[in-house]
């Protein structure tokens, strides 16, 4: 009992944190095409970047596939500004836990790096959902503050 109650103490000072902190929009050039992102105070982040293609159809229980933009699609900017969805899954997680979207299209990653600083290596944080078909998402809204 006293595990689950700081455990929603948490939960709610976390929610309270303000999550609107100003965002500037970015753009980055990469081989598959413009992707938009955003720079808050202290990084620059880009959320729901398809790294293969959705499961389903034909393609549903088969190794993952490439994800490739369409050729039409080259000159369209990729809008990395939520994260992706959350794969099928039954999340008994507290609020704010779970993901807040659910799809079989559910392939995606985050990518979080410092402001960029002159003729400085940047270190790169890639976070990838996990999950083990019980809980779990790159779009749980407790990760993404």
């Amino acid at each position: 009992m006293e595990k689950q109650l700081k455990l929603l103490i948490l939960l709610f000072v976390s929610s309270t944190i303000d999550s609107t902190q100003e965002k500037t929009e970015i753009i980055h050039t990469t081989s598959n095409g413009c992707i938009q992102g955003f720079r808050n105070e202290y990084a620059e982040v880009f959320w729901g970047i398809p790294y293969a293609k959705p499961p389903t159809g034909a393609l549903r229980f088969q190794v993952p596939q490439p994800f490739k933009t369409e050729e039409g699609q080259k000159n369209e900017i990729f809008q990395a500004i939520k994260p992706g969805h959350g794969c099928i899954q039954n999340c008994v997680l507290p609020i704010g836990a779970c993901p807040e979207t659910i799809s079989e299209d559910c392939l995606s990653l985050n990518i979080y790096r410092p402001k960029r600083k002159c003729d400085q290596a940047l270190t790169v944080m890639i976070f990838i959902h996990g999950g083990g078909f019980v809980a779990g998402a790159s779009a749980v809204p407790l990760m993404n503050r």
